[in-house]
């Protein structure tokens, strides 16, 4: 069987995909340097196997464009186990970031924590178990790119997939602006104007990035085209496979900003340091503050033993000599 016309979704798939993995090397790199030795060995467990899960899928969808663009393959088995597979991954990841949103939640919310706790879990797990299920549904012996039952099938699971991942993203975000409007940072008078916009600016990114509105706007994108176009498209596909990465940056990049929902912005260089050093949270008694303030202290201390050391002089100079 011949294998259908690709799409050239599919290309430009690989291209964002290994983008957003770029990304992602970079926010692990930061993790390592500047946060990982504050964190517990869970966390650190959770960004770790984030960052694998990240890894393999970029591998599969890699393989499987491959085979789709250039081996030809004619065996449509051969992409769905690629895809498939990586579509796993993508329940894995999606998991992985609402769980930690959800403990966020747990956190900083006072009021129904338990209530909401327990709807964003089940709402994860459904997604594991909805994207388990479609996979299973798609391997099924009869299955092929022409038997539609299946398809059409699996088609229903993912998009109600889709619609609960879209609204447990929506209340995850909403919970999180709400804390962040209620512990505002108000702004000094006086500021020029140029700087209240870049605050404005940078604020306004990073609560884009905490509380998870991407993978918001991403999810209900898939639901649009799954909607809009026909089954066999591959559009649908390639805007799914992207979600992967999507949370993995989501996941790495509020790992790495974690003060901003806690204390707010209070100036740019809080939310994104320059400096590379491996202990952020201990000054270096070579620097140049503590190396003024030691001389200080010293010269000080010089001149309050000097009129004690001339007074013994004296005496001793003074006194007969035995």
């Amino acid at each position: 069987m011949a294998v259908p016309p690709i799409d050239p979704s599919q290309f430009v798939l690989i291209l964002v995909n290994t983008t957003l993995h770029g990304a992602s090397l970079l926010q692990a790199f930061i993790y390592c340097v500047h946060h990982r030795h504050r964190d517990r060995t869970l966390v650190q467990l959770m960004v770790l196997s984030t960052f694998f899960v990240g890894l393999g899928h970029l591998v599969l969808i890699t393989r499987g464009a491959y085979v789709l663009l250039v081996a030809e393959v004619p065996n449509p088995d051969t992409i769905l186990s690629e895809y498939g597979v990586a579509d796993l991954l993508t329940g894995i990841a999606v998991f992985i970031t609402q769980m930690y949103f959800a403990w966020r939640v747990w956190q900083l919310c006072n009021k129904f924590r338990i209530f909401l706790l327990s709807c964003l879990t089940c709402g994860a797990l459904f997604q594991l178990a909805g994207r388990t299920a479609g996979y299973c549904i798609l391997n099924e012996q009869c299955f092929s790119i022409h038997s539609y039952p299946p398809l059409i099938r699996a088609a229903r699971i993912y998009q109600a997939v889709w619609v609960v991942c879209a609204a447990e993203d929506a209340l995850i975000a909403a919970i999180l602006l709400v804390f962040i409007w209620r512990n505002r940072f108000q702004e000094a008078p006086g500021l020029p104007m140029q700087e209240r916009i870049n605050r404005l600016l940078l604020r306004l990114t990073i609560v884009i990035i905490n509380t998870g509105l991407w993978t918001v706007a991403l999810a209900l994108a898939v639901i649009i085209t799954i909607a809009a176009t026909s089954l066999e498209s591959p559009l649908w596909t390639s805007i799914g496979l992207l979600t992967c990465p999507f949370y993995v940056n989501t996941l790495f990049a509020n790992v790495n900003s974690r003060d901003y929902i806690r204390r707010g912005v209070r100036t740019i260089q809080d939310t994104i340091p320059i400096e590379f050093n491996t202990r952020p949270d201990r000054t270096s008694r070579f620097s140049s503050e503590n190396i003024g303030v030691t001389a200080t202290n010293r010269c000080d201390d010089f001149a309050s033993t000097m009129p004690s050391l001339s007074e013994s002089l004296k005496a001793a100079h003074s006194s007969p000599i035995v």
